[in-house]
């Protein structure tokens, strides 16, 4: 089990050091990383083994595909490792999914516009206030879970 988490450590390295972090984005590199800096504070052997074998998986797919992959492809590796990886790791170690800052200021902007439409918006003087939740969200978890390499998510 140690030789296979290092084979995968080795892996990550060589990836970095070989691609952009344009592509890198699109391989999920930090989720992985951080799965693997936080590997051995998993408790359950069999829950170990479980992602193992999804790590490997991943890698497996990765290098068939010459480590190159368009959007599409990125949403499904991420559907099909990341997030089943990450099931584990929320679970047992209290990671967060990463929303990007787009993604969450495209949120609150969403639902501030219909707080407004409804009318709702004026009882709190039209302030922004999903958009400032979201973006306040993704500080913390960037600031909080970020510095403890908790986070995973799709492009991350």
């Amino acid at each position: 089990m140690i030789d296979l988490l290092e084979r995968f450590k080795e892996q990550q390295r060589d990836l970095k050091s070989t691609l952009p972090e344009s592509q890198l984005i699109f391989l999920h590199y930090r989720s992985i990383d951080n799965f693997l800096y936080h590997f051995n504070e998993i408790k359950s052997e069999l829950v170990k083994r479980k992602i193992l074998e999804y790590l490997e998986k991943y890698f497996v797919e990765i290098k068939e595909k010459d480590y190159f992959f368009d959007n599409t492809e990125s949403n499904y590796i991420s559907q099909k490792y990341i997030k089943n990886i990450g099931t584990y790791y929320n679970y047992d170690l209290n990671f967060k999914v990463y929303i990007p800052i787009k993604r969450a200021i495209f949120i609150g902007l969403n639902i501030d516009i219909i707080l407004f439409l409804t009318g709702l918006l004026k009882k709190v003087y039209y302030l922004p206030i999903c958009t400032i939740f979201f973006t306040i969200y993704f500080l913390y978890l960037l600031l909080f879970y970020g510095k403890q390499k908790k986070l995973y998510g799709f492009k991350y």
